[in-house]
């Protein structure tokens, strides 16, 4: 068998950092397997996000007065995977009183984006569907004052338009995206004044209202005893993104891809901060390092690829990062050298069950 030499390329690294308050995830429900999704949340396009049927809103409160960068949230594709590379509606509205709920329903919108997320699968739901983590940067940012209370809405565009980005649902009038579901609600970020996921459905007429019922998938599963409204919705949001690309070939070992990102002081020493990166279909990955404003050396390494590092600085809204480029290709030991030693690691997995 012909050896080839494959070039690796870490391009674009991208980092958006604003104020000067630590970089942190100001809000985290993430997914847990198996829960379920809700059945619905469309709007017409994103010109005009008027509603389809029903869209899902769940509500977040930060305790730092700051900038909201990027965000995270999951779903399936119940109609396919083309899905995850169409546009995406995101909004955040602000809250107000009703006697909808004891702690009130979203009331107007603040701010809106229309995006094209980056994606990967993250598991299996109740449902047997595919559950695919999204992210993406929000520019303009939003920022948000602390101990204010916002509603976030996440929804399919289900008709295309002639304006871009011009691609609507795969399938228009069907739903393609299911918002996956957070439980219990009373989380560790979870407070008193915060309300269980909502629909809002179209107005008939004036203001949009908001239904008390989510009506997840797998709801028994979701709606635990003491929760009769249902649970919250999966996402994150937060300050600080360090973004960028892993260009490659298609690598000879099975999946997951992941890496290790170290972050140190530019006169090295101790890792400041470290964590797993499994990019993207796409090559995209993105990662919230939490530092202050500053000079940093960021190191890339792992899947047999030799330590790479650059200087990253943070501060002033943008920071300027280098790009990795990446030629070696083998170390699957991780020794910091392609020999002999890594050929048993390449045999072990050939014959692994």
């Amino acid at each position: 068998m012909s050896r080839n030499r494959l070039r690796w390329y870490v391009a674009s690294t991208l980092l958006m950092v604003v104020s000067p308050a630590w970089g942190q995830i100001k809000w985290a429900q993430p997914w847990h397997h198996p829960d379920g999704p809700v059945p619905d949340t469309r709007v017409q396009t994103c010109g005009t996000p008027d509603i389809v049927t029903v869209i899902a809103l769940d509500d977040f409160m930060c305790t730092q007065t700051g900038p909201i960068t990027w965000v995270t949230w999951s779903g399936d594709l119940p109609e396919g995977p083309a899905q995850r590379f169409r546009p995406f509606f995101i909004r955040i509205w602000n809250h107000i009183n009703t006697p909808c709920t004891p702690c009130g329903n979203p009331g107007m919108p603040l701010m809106s984006w229309c995006v094209v997320p980056h994606s990967k699968k993250i598991g299996i739901n109740c449902d047997g569907k595919t559950v695919w983590g999204f992210w993406t940067p929000l520019s303009p940012a939003f920022t948000q004052t602390a101990g204010t209370h916002y509603w976030l809405q996440i929804s399919e565009i289900d008709l295309p338009t002639a304006a871009p980005p011009s691609a609507g649902s795969i399938n228009p009038g069907l739903v393609d995206f299911r918002w996956s579901t957070y439980h219990p609600f009373d989380s560790a970020f979870d407070a008193d004044p915060l309300c269980p996921a909502m629909f809002l459905v179209p107005p008939n007429p004036g203001v949009p209202v908001a239904s008390c019922d989510l009506g997840a998938i797998c709801a028994p599963h979701l709606n635990p005893a003491g929760f009769a409204n249902g649970p919250d919705l999966a996402f994150k949001l937060g300050t600080t993104l360090v973004a960028g690309a892993i260009l490659a070939p298609t690598l000879p070992l099975p999946p997951p891809t992941v890496f290790l990102a170290e972050f140190r002081a530019t006169t090295g020493g101790e890792v400041l901060y470290t964590d797993l990166v499994e990019p993207a279909d796409d090559g995209m990955y993105a990662i919230d390092p939490g530092l202050e404003d500053g000079s940093y050396l960021m190191t890339l390494r792992g899947m047999g690829m030799g330590a790479q590092t650059r200087p990253i600085a943070i501060g002033g809204g943008v920071a300027m990062g280098a790009d990795f480029v990446i030629d070696r290709f083998g170390d699957l030991n991780n020794d910091e050298l392609v020999d002999g030693t890594d050929i048993p690691i390449i045999v072990g997995g050939l014959l692994a069950p």
